[in-house]
């Protein structure tokens, strides 16, 4: 089922979509004279009615019926202005039977009234509007008993407080949330670059928040960088944190909002920086995509307890925005020749459609149209009947997959792109669709493989539409290639398991590894050791030779590293010049002994760097699992240890941890 009302995939509705979803009540895409084009999923809740009952005038049916006429006349002068318009409109709640009062803010899409068309955001009104209905009934039985005016009155004046109370909230209410939709319009059609858009948004969210101070921070391995600024903090940009010595990190880590109500009482929080900046409270809400925190919008103010729900609310939605606007500038980046070229058929193709519908309209026209619309789509796109058999193969489809479309028409969708292991699903699928008009496939956005010509298989997202005509089932199927998404998600994992400078795995991932070692350690009983290293003189090559030459020296240790051991053990880089080596399958703790041996022997050899040579070495502690109860932390906790012991003897050797 779809999440969203819509009859139109133009871009402007799809543009409207893809950020009105993100808001927590009923927004309407409404055409001049009234009719809708498009809502979000938030009306269709409310409502209950479905897709064909909404759009067009068929949403008037959830008007409440006493006051229809009123309320549509309104309505319709409002939506003739070309400037903002308020009114109040009764309609009828699916979920309780109830007409509930919205306050309807209607104003134009586009502020040079481009396009035609408006925005329509309903707000609840709350128990406001019936309060003002009970307050007149009230006036009017006071009117015809005059001889209690006086004890009336008293009563009178203190509802029509409350009323007026309640109104100035309810007002200043839809003030904020207006300026929060407008904020949200401006993001969503915002055309920056990724680092323009960030500071956009943290210089936004001050207006529709009691932050002082707003910052983007991104990850970076294990460490958050500050992307973008605002406030005080504007000079901050390209600062770095730890991840796991901060508040952001804590967010990013447990992909939950994060609440400092009092800067100077949280373990996370620098009190120098909030010191400095007279920051006292914060609030961390994390930036996911693909399920994975990548990123924290930050939050300060100079108050305590600055923060409410309401806040945390409207940064989630902001950093949700920016999860998108990321998520679109990798799409871009990845495909910017392809858009360009998509822009450019679509201008075209928008030119064709209004051509055509000034001088043509009957229906053999239209379907030549539609045809041309296919042919010309930068998606494939495909048509099978009720059998299986492939009725029409857009130019698309032929790149994507090989088949020219006269090999494609008549053949079934099973042997052309159907993996065979995917084959019978597919058929019960389809037998399942035809017997009971319902499937599993059908209106959803799916990712699947598909086969191409030449026998290889393709990631594809696929959305399938069915339609009954008099001659049976048609389904039509849209796909595009998606291997460049997964391309960057594994990119992203990449990163965010590896050391940036040397490519080893960083500390997070050998955790996890280690985690994995251990299970199999307690199945197998096959002797596992850490080995703990440094780099001997460190200090002093970054001191003579600078940090440059620093990293290039840790970049060679890693790989001689990697070269000294086997393919099932694990080298990885805990930070600075300390490094880890994890042996599995060992016949006995000396074997680990006889590594740290070659290991300490290989690091000797001088390192090269352009005409001179670096003198090093490397002092290493080991550590044997001895016991299925002891803990990662514990075993390379004593090979830590072990190897200050080598230090104290006199560095460029090796030590066994002894218990």
């Amino acid at each position: 089922m779809a999440t969203h009302l819509t009859e139109q995939q133009d871009p402007t509705t799809t543009d409207f979509l893809r950020w009105s979803n993100w808001l927590p009540h009923p927004v309407v895409l409404v055409q001049r004279d009234g009719r809708w084009r498009a809502a979000n999923r938030h009306w269709q809740i409310f409502s209950g009615l479905t897709l064909g009952a909404s759009l067009g005038s068929g949403w008037q049916q959830a008007l409440h019926p006493d006051n229809k006429a009123a309320q549509l006349e309104h309505w319709n002068a409002c939506c003739h202005t070309k400037i903002i318009a308020s009114l109040d409109m009764q309609f009828g709640e699916a979920a309780t039977g109830h007409y509930v009062w919205y306050q309807v803010m209607l104003q134009p899409l586009d502020p040079a009234d481009e396009t035609g068309l408006l925005i329509a955001s309903l707000t609840p009104m709350g128990a406001g509007k019936d309060r003002e209905a009970e307050l007149q009934a009230r006036i009017a039985v006071n009117e015809e008993r005059i001889d209690a005016l006086e004890l009336a009155n008293a009563h009178l004046l203190e509802e029509s407080a409350l009323y007026h109370q309640t109104q100035q909230q309810l007002q200043a209410a839809t003030v904020r949330l207006n300026h929060v939709i407008a904020i949200q319009s401006e993001l969503a059609g915002a055309t920056l670059d990724l680092n323009a858009f960030l500071q956009l948004v943290v210089d936004r969210v001050r207006d529709v928040s009691p932050a002082n101070i707003a910052i983007i921070e991104m990850v970076e391995g294990d460490e958050l960088v500050y992307g973008a600024a605002s406030g005080l903090a504007e000079d901050f940009k390209r600062i770095r944190v730890k991840t796991n010595s901060s508040l952001a990190g804590l967010c990013v880590q447990t992909k939950t909002v994060q609440v400092c109500s009092d800067a100077a009482t949280h373990h996370r929080v620098d009190q120098a920086v909030c010191a400095a900046l007279g920051v006292q409270s914060l609030l961390a809400v994390p930036i996911i995509r693909a399920g994975e925190a990548i990123g924290v919008l930050m939050l300060m103010a100079k108050k305590k307890r600055a923060f409410r729900q309401v806040d945390t609310q409207t940064a989630q939605m902001l950093a949700g925005l920016t999860a998108s606007a990321i998520e679109h500038q990798f799409s871009f980046d990845a495909n910017q020749q392809l858009l360009n070229e998509k822009t450019r058929a679509l201008d075209v193709l928008e030119q064709e459609i209004h051509h055509r519908k000034t001088i043509e309209a009957d229906l053999a026209d239209s379907v030549e149209h539609t045809r041309k619309i296919l042919e010309t789509s930068l998606d494939a796109f495909i048509a099978i009947d009720s059998e299986g058999v492939v009725t029409s193969w857009n130019r698309q489809a032929e790149q994507l997959f090989g088949w020219q479309r006269d090999e494609a028409v008549g053949k079934t969708l099973s042997r052309l792109l159907i993996p065979p292991d995917m084959r019978e699903a597919h058929d019960n699928g389809m037998k399942q669709f035809l017997s009971t008009g319902e499937g599993p496939a059908i209106g959803k956005r799916l990712e699947l493989m598909a086969l191409t010509r030449d026998g290889g298989q393709l990631p594809i997202e696929i959305t399938i539409s069915a339609i009954e005509s008099r001659s049976g089932w048609m389904f039509y199927a849209f796909l595009h290639d998606i291997s460049r998404r997964k391309q960057l998600i594994e990119q992203l994992r990449q990163m965010a398991h590896h050391d940036s400078l040397t490519g080893l795995p960083n500390r997070l991932y050998f955790y996890e590894l280690m985690e994995r070692a251990f299970a199999r350690y307690r199945r197998s009983g096959q002797l596992l050791a850490v080995l703990f290293l440094d780099v001997d003189r460190f200090k002093q090559v970054n001191d003579v030779h600078g940090h440059e030459v620093g990293d290039i020296l840790l970049q060679a240790f890693a790989q001689r590293l990697q070269q000294l051991v086997r393919e099932i053990d694990t080298v990885a880089r805990l930070g600075g010049d300390e490094f880890v080596i994890l042996l599995e399958d060992l016949p006995s703790v000396d074997v680990a002994c006889t590594v740290a041996a070659k290991v300490v022997e290989a690091m000797r050899v001088p390192f090269a760097q352009g005409d001179q040579e670096l003198q090093v070495g490397t002092s290493i502690g080991i550590a044997a699992l001895t016991s299925p109860d002891l803990t990662p932390d514990e075993i390379v906790s004593r090979a830590d240890n072990a190897m200050y012991q080598a230090k104290s003897a006199g560095r460029n050797t090796f030590r066994l941890f002894q218990p």
